[in-house]
């Protein structure tokens, strides 16, 4: 049960996709100076399936003005995960989700620089760095 919360593989089934900023220190693409990137951000097709990377619940599904369309997963055991500048949301809050379930669709919501997906992991409240998470 551990291992099934542990986030594992891609978020989008897209072969065609690129890492456009990593987690960590970056340039603010909205102002001047820097800021800590919480996730890493991926390039691909707008409307490009989104799906869970863990088993879990919807813990938030809807808008927000910085991520607009979005969806959060309590995987348990500590992990969840964010999904984020989504086209539009294919589950709700409190759905029980499993590992490559499609729960959304890449967008451009939000505050965004174009079509993409931000994608994050935490790990007992703390942004952790996705990429160690990617097969």
């Amino acid at each position: 049960m551990r291992e099934e919360a542990r986030p594992k593989g891609s978020p989008l089934i897209e072969p065609d996709t690129e890492i456009t900023s990593m987690f960590g220190l970056r340039f603010n693409p909205f102002g001047w100076g820097y800021e800590f990137h919480q996730g890493i951000d991926f390039v691909a097709a707008y409307g490009a399936p989104i799906r869970a990377t863990a088993t879990g619940t919807v813990s938030d599904a809807g808008w927000d003005e910085g991520f607009g369309n979005h969806v959060i997963i309590d995987h348990g055991y500590g992990y969840e995960t964010l999904y984020a500048h989504l086209s539009k949301t294919a589950v709700a809050k409190g759905d029980r989700i499993t590992q490559q379930r499609i729960i959304g669709y890449l967008g451009n919501t939000g505050r965004s620089t174009g079509p993409h997906l931000h994608y994050a992991v935490f790990r007992n409240g703390h942004a952790v760095d996705p990429k160690k998470y990617l097969d």
